[in-house]
């Protein structure tokens, strides 16, 4: 039970699923890996439920370069589509760059979710 995304507890249940791929050169040496993530979530309130589809790959390099690409916060529910939020982003030592983003940014996810759940 989500109590701290909204004023009102959430019911969420989630599915985490992924599958990896790590690419070595002619010497076994690292190139990179690739992470295949899907997540599928469920969240209810107030009697109103929406679901998460989001799919993305984390790219991960030598010297700690990080980059993920996908459709990162994709929620629908009854009405249509409630969040929309697709992109680029690379972690360099360990800051985030964002190179491409559309769609709403997930850290105001709570301010589109909250209103979605409120009910009428």
């Amino acid at each position: 039970m989500e109590t701290e995304l909204c004023p009102f507890p959430i019911e969420i249940h989630e599915v985490l699923t992924g599958t990896y791929t790590v690419h070595l050169d002619a010497d076994g040496d690292f190139v990179r890996a690739e992470v295949h993530i899907a997540y599928d979530a469920d969240l209810s309130a107030n009697g109103i439920t929406l679901h998460e589809s989001d799919r993305w790959t984390d790219f991960y390099f030598p010297g700690g370069t990080h980059r993920k690409v996908g459709q990162l916060a994709h929620v629908s529910g009854p009405g249509g589509l409630v969040v929309n939020d697709a992109g680029i982003l690379f972690t360099v030592g360990g800051d985030d760059v964002v190179v491409d983003h559309h769609g709403r940014v997930t850290e105001f996810i709570g301010e589109v979710l909250c209103p979605a759940l409120q009910g009428g």
